[in-house]
């Protein structure tokens, strides 16, 4: 991770760099408590290390940190969840780190609210807020059109933060293949809505030990790219 990041930094390239929550070891201490101190030790030792360097941006401490997963075990670090209750936790070794850095938890439409990613993030952010939304919002067909309203909504519901469009749709996504109008219109709406950032999201670049990510984009993708600056100018 030392190496992408200052190879990252010295060619002007800031992160949006995300954890998981069912990557570090967990311990349950009551019905609904759990010991996370293996995630809390590397969120401290990410920002220590990482915080005020402008490589990295925005520290996700926890992708979807709504999803709750299948019964029994609901609720469980290990199945990606993080409670209100835990993400305070989370926010309470963030802020005790000097950082340049915004830190903060993404959220889907999975969790107590399915569907709704506007009422996940409620729900998470009850005992204390992050410092940006990362909104994961659905992917069917008019999900472009869509991506800045529901954005707007957002910040609305949670006044005081800025939206970044983490993971809009991807072509790739459970065979799903969008037209390059799709996109145009989330880099528009989003935009226009005020939103700080929007994501190309892609498939290309999950895998890059034997090719190139630009390699792996398809035709519509390399469209996308093309057309980005004329789009967000």
């Amino acid at each position: 991770l030392d190496e992408l990041l200052l190879y990252g930094e010295s060619i002007g390239m800031s992160l949006d760099l995300t954890m998981h929550a069912d990557h570090y070891k967990t311990f349950k201490v009551s019905d609904e408590g759990y010991d996370i101190s293996a995630h809390k030790r590397a969120i401290r030792n990410t920002l220590v290390r990482w915080g005020r360097r402008p490589a990295v941006r925005i520290l996700d401490m926890a992708n979807e940190a709504e999803v709750r997963g299948p019964s029994p075990g609901s609720g469980s670090p290990a199945t990606g969840h993080v409670s209100p209750g835990r993400f305070l936790e989370m926010m309470e070794v963030a802020r005790s780190v000097p950082r340049t850095c915004l830190v903060t938890c993404s959220v889907s439409g999975g969790g107590d609210f399915p569907g709704d990613v506007e009422a996940n993030y409620v729900a998470l952010f009850r005992s204390t807020k992050g410092e940006i939304l990362l909104p994961h919002f659905g992917r069917k067909s008019g999900w472009g059109a869509r991506e800045g309203a529901l954005g707007a909504d957002l910040r609305r519901a949670i006044p005081g933060l800025q939206v970044h469009h983490q993971e809009p749709a991807r072509n790739g996504y459970n065979g799903q293949n969008w037209p390059v109008s799709e996109f145009e219109q989330s880099f528009r709406t989003t935009k226009a809505a005020g939103a700080v950032g929007c994501c190309m999201h892609t498939d290309a670049g999950f895998d890059v030990r034997s090719r190139d990510a630009w390699d792996q984009l398809d035709e519509v993708e390399r469209q996308v790219v093309a057309s980005l600056k004329g789009w967000i100018a």
